[in-house]
């Protein structure tokens, strides 16, 4: 199951979409862009958080370094397809993935549920 939750461009949704999901104990939060990665991080420091499309995770305190990232947070820079079918198969042990969006377009509410 794929919990997805949209900011619909507007940022200061940002956090409390992040701690509803953290609420909902899912097993993994995937952000895109850099403000929905860091409302994550912000909201928790324990459930897993994967990030796409941050241009620069360093100098945005995403992450330590893009070598060893450390934490609970770390990310690609492209939503490639080898990333949306491990998405969708359920890697052992996660029963819930969410997804975290910024933008002002909805285009992601078509993609269908894994």
């Amino acid at each position: 199951m794929i919990e997805y939750r949209y900011a619909e461009g507007k940022l200061d949704l940002l956090p409390s979409l992040a701690s509803e999901l953290v609420q909902q104990q899912v097993d993994v939060i995937v952000t895109v862009g850099t403000p929905g990665v860091l409302a994550a991080k912000n909201a928790t420091g324990t459930i897993p958080i994967v990030f796409v499309s941050v241009s620069d995770p360093v100098a945005n305190g995403v992450v330590a370094s893009l070598a060893r990232p450390g934490g609970n947070v770390t990310g690609l820079s492209i939503l490639a397809p080898e990333f949306v079918y491990w998405l969708g198969r359920n890697p052992p042990n996660q029963r819930r993935a969410a997804i975290l969006v910024f933008c002002a377009s909805t285009s992601l509410q078509a993609a269908p549920a894994a």
